[in-house]
């Protein structure tokens, strides 16, 4: 095939900005000799973006999709199936959940890549060089003959290492931070969560530190200074992790990082926290969901609310914002115990917490558990995305319904100082959404009013730091001498004049 043939389309909308995984497909088919391109085609922008790929006559074109893009893509698709006779293909997280259900739903495809990717594309591309069909191909659902055949998942790549290093060369990149993953898979087993049904077990694989730090080289020569490590479960090798942040010490290595995804309170220790901060992370949050006792007993995160607490002190004597990832209407939670898991966030010492609603992607746990216990919204009601005015309830029970979950999710995101989710959609102008987040707060918090003053003039002046909690900035001769004496920059821990009832300080 010549250069050009392959093209990877990656939809994108206000609900949704990158995907990875066409990248690493373009990285994987380039170490073979086969040359392509990642193309994001935005929303408004469709058509013209659309037309612009046909005209250079693509033989292969893939679609990235996850649940915030599906029938965008599916109408791109369409678009380029009935104007040319290119291969159409679809992966990405909504694929592999649903499988042949997708096609079904979705007929534009001729096939399917299921799972990790990389292997299965080089595989299509070779065999169509070879003038063979790719109907028999294993990791593929196909359509032949009026029928949908599934061929069986591939086995996961071991060897991480293996993987070349994307090029997000065309990646809007939010405030220049360039992504990197070091790990797939997570071998924790919470509800609500689609990874051990991506990768068809709750396996986690590592790249080793060594490997890790080349790319990271490769970053800093292209001119990037903060990177965002987008792993699912970091830290779940302790040992690992402080070997790659013990290495980019060594190394002299001076770039800045964050953990757009968050960590898992309970593998953290002081010595990895201090790595940490001298090798310049700037954003630690935690993956939290729910803090109310009998909630977090049923959603397999497995945290305590004591371990948390700990993890909080441990980041605070290192001069940290803590911050908490939540979900608002998780199996069995009330308006009740909403509330509860707020106030237990307080007593932990989490400064800022983002709240979301549940979502429940095909075939997880929550997914089967709103099917039993919960109505299933029709599509109408879905909303338009999380920081939108109207964000997606897609579910409710009779103990929480949609008007009480929308209330919630209001409350509790300007009770953790969260302000941004308030102002509706990011496209929106800087005043309106200004306006929108002062009614929102005077409407549900009106006591936060004091706060989201001086929030919004940081927030014009500062949107990183204000907005999403990574300040990037580095640690001044005395803080750094401090850290590596072990003394904190702060004389004590964070305090708080609240204490919770002893209900409230049941473990869950």
């Amino acid at each position: 095939m010549s250069v050009g043939d392959i093209v990877f389309i990656d939809c994108v909308n206000s609900r949704r900005i990158i995907s990875l995984g066409p990248y690493y497909l373009q990285a994987s088919l380039a170490a073979a000799g086969y040359a392509s391109e990642v193309v994001p085609v935005h929303e408004d922008r469709e058509e013209e973006a659309l037309e612009a790929i046909l005209a250079r006559r693509p033989a292969i074109v893939g679609f990235s999709v996850d649940i915030s893009n599906v029938d965008q893509s599916a109408r791109c698709a369409k678009f380029v199936r009935e104007r040319c006779d290119a291969l159409v293909i679809a992966g990405g997280p909504h694929v592999t959940l649903e499988k042949k259900q997708f096609l079904v739903d979705y007929p534009h495809y001729d096939a399917l890549v299921i799972g990790e990717g990389e292997e299965t594309m080089l595989d299509i591309v070779q065999t169509l060089e070879r003038g063979e069909k790719i109907d028999s191909l294993q990791g593929l659902v196909v359509a032949s003959k009026g029928m949908i055949r599934s061929n069986g998942e591939r086995p996961l790549i071991q060897d991480l290492d293996s993987l070349a290093f994307p090029n997000y060369a065309n990646i809007p990149f939010n405030g220049h931070i360039h992504p990197i993953i070091t790990s797939r898979g997570c071998p924790w087993d919470c509800v609500f969560c689609c990874t051990k049904k991506l990768y068809s077990s709750r396996r986690w694989r590592a790249r080793s530190p060594e490997n890790v730090v080349a790319e990271l080289f490769d970053i800093r020569d292209r001119g990037f200074t903060r990177v965002g490590i987008w792993d699912d479960a970091f830290n779940t090798d302790v040992k690992r992790a402080k070997a790659i942040f013990r290495l980019i010490l060594e190394e002299g290595l001076d770039l800045q990082y964050s953990f757009p995804n968050g960590v898992r309170a309970n593998c953290l220790d002081d010595e990895l926290v201090s790595l940490m901060r001298r090798a310049g992370v700037v954003r630690i949050p935690f993956g939290v969901e729910d803090l109310d006792p009998d909630i977090a007993k049923g959603i397999g995160k497995n945290l305590k609310l004591s371990t948390l607490k700990e993890a909080c002190e441990l980041l605070h004597r290192y001069d940290y914002k803590t911050e908490a990832f939540m979900i608002v209407g998780l199996p069995g939670a009330t308006p009740e115990s909403t509330l509860r898991s707020l106030a237990n966030l307080e007593y932990a010492g989490i400064d800022l917490a983002r709240w979301y609603i549940a979502v429940p992607y095909t075939n997880t746990d929550l997914y089967r558990w709103v099917e039993a216990n919960a109505r299933m919204l029709p599509e109408e009601e879905y909303g338009t995305g999380t920081w939108s005015s109207n964000p997606p309830v897609l579910f409710e029970t009779e103990d929480f319904k949609k008007a009480q979950r929308l209330h919630a999710f209001y409350y509790c995101n300007a009770s953790s100082n969260n302000f941004l989710p308030l102002g509706g959609e990011v496209n929106r102008s800087k005043p309106m959404v200004a306006l929108r987040i002062l009614a929102r707060v005077l409407y549900h918090r009106p006591d936060k009013l004091p706060r989201v003053l001086p929030w919004l003039v940081g927030a014009a002046i500062n949107p990183m730091k204000h907005i999403f909690n990574e300040p990037f900035r580095r640690l001044d001769a005395a803080a750094r001498a401090r850290i590596e004496r072990g003394v904190p920059s702060r004389p004590s821990p964070r305090t708080t004049n609240w204490v919770p009832t002893e209900s409230l300080r049941a473990q869950p």
